[in-house]
Order: C-alpha cells, then structure tokens, then sequence
C-alpha cells in the first residue's frame, strides 16, 4: 500500500482524503471547519484527526494540498505547507477517477 494525503483548504471546510496510489482505492475523507481567523493548521489536525477515525493510522508517502479559497493565504506563509502544493491538479484527476474501498461501479 501506498497511501498518499490529499488536502484541500476551503473557505469553510478543510477536506483531506487519504488514497492508496498503488491499489487505486480510496481510503477515507473527513472534514473540519476552516480555521484562517487563528491557525489554518487548526482545522487541517481536526480533519486529520477525523480521518485517522476511518482509516486508522496511515504513514502518508506523499502529501498535497490547495486552496482556492481563503486557506490559501494563510498557508502560504507556514513553510511547512508549502512543500505540499507541486504537482496537486494531476494527482487529484487519478485519484477522481479511482474507486472507493468497497464501491462496485460508479
């Protein structure tokens, strides 16, 4: 397994998903509220938090996040998050099309 973090940050929600690249499933999603009035990365442990809840604990190989929203600013001032953003609307287009863990058919 090869699980890769896919994180979008929105102007109300902060939406992760946590895709295995190898098998082509989904593995879990979950939400939290967006934190931009504090610290994005609020939000992004909530999600995160929420996540491990479905998955259990995954050690993501890669991580990518956007933001067409509000987030974005935010994000790009912690160094720490910016490392996330190369190659993310390629990544998301293959994980769109892969099915979710235990879904026949779409």
């Amino acid at each position: 397994m090869k699980p890769v973090l896919l994180i979008d940050f929105g102007s109300t929600y902060t939406k992760v998903t946590a895709a295995d690249v190898d098998e082509g499933r989904l593995l879990g999603t979950a939400n939290a509220y967006t934190t931009v009035q504090s610290d994005i990365n609020d939000g992004l442990s909530d999600a995160l938090s929420k996540l491990e809840k479905v998955t259990g604990k995954l050690d993501f190989c890669e991580r990518y996040a956007a933001s067409s929203a509000a987030g974005l600013p935010t994000m790009l001032e912690r160094p720490m998050t910016t490392a996330f953003l190369p190659a993310i609307s390629v990544l998301v287009d293959s994980i769109m099309r892969m099915q979710p863990a235990g879904v026949q058919g779409r």
